[in-house]
């Protein structure tokens, strides 16, 4: 929200969609990766074997399959727009929407690199989307683009299953139920 205050609400409809939340962490919510790895070592660990399906634990927690099905609606809603939209959201729901978009499986998507100060930009063409980005330049103040391969990037985890291909695929509708 505090990203979008720089825009003109006379010139841009702006929405507050709460889908585009970030990932709630449950009881780790407000604490950081190394306060989790210091305070709740097995649950880290826990995380690092299995990004996809590791729910975080207490009320609310999400996996980010349970971010997938979250996204579903906002995905409907997007095929269905005919002009240009622009998502400010977080890390999470930039990593589900882009994987959805460039058809990268949902399994690799949690370990897809995703560093702050870029803009990435998905745009339809006949066979699949093609994908654009930018980085901010603190020397320039502005953003300049880059080559999109290079920018988006999946880093597989160190533990856990060596072969990325063996990963389980994202139930069905069905067996989710």
């Amino acid at each position: 929200m505090e990203s979008v205050e720089y825009f003109d609400p006379q010139r841009y409809h702006i929405k507050n969609i709460r889908s585009l939340n970030e990932i709630y962490a449950g009881r780790f919510e407000g604490m950081t990766y190394a306060e989790i790895a210091r305070d709740y070592p097995e649950e880290f660990e826990a995380r690092q074997l299995d990004k996809f399906y590791y729910r975080y634990p207490g009320i609310g927690g999400e996996s980010y399959a349970d971010v997938v099905l979250r996204l579903q609606q906002v995905i409907v809603e997007l095929e269905r727009i005919r002009h240009s939209v622009l998502l400010v959201t977080h890390r999470a729901m930039a990593r589900t929407l882009l994987s959805y978009l460039m058809d990268i499986p949902t399994t690799h998507m949690p370990d897809m690199e995703l560093p702050l100060g870029y803009v990435y930009a998905c745009e339809p063409r006949p066979f699949g989307n093609f994908l654009r980005v930018w980085r901010y330049s603190h020397r320039l103040d502005d953003f300049e683009e880059v080559d999109a391969t290079s920018a988006l990037k999946i880093r597989y985890p160190r533990v856990g299953l060596s072969d990325p291909g063996t990963t389980p695929p994202l139930p069905s509708p069905a067996e989710a139920a």
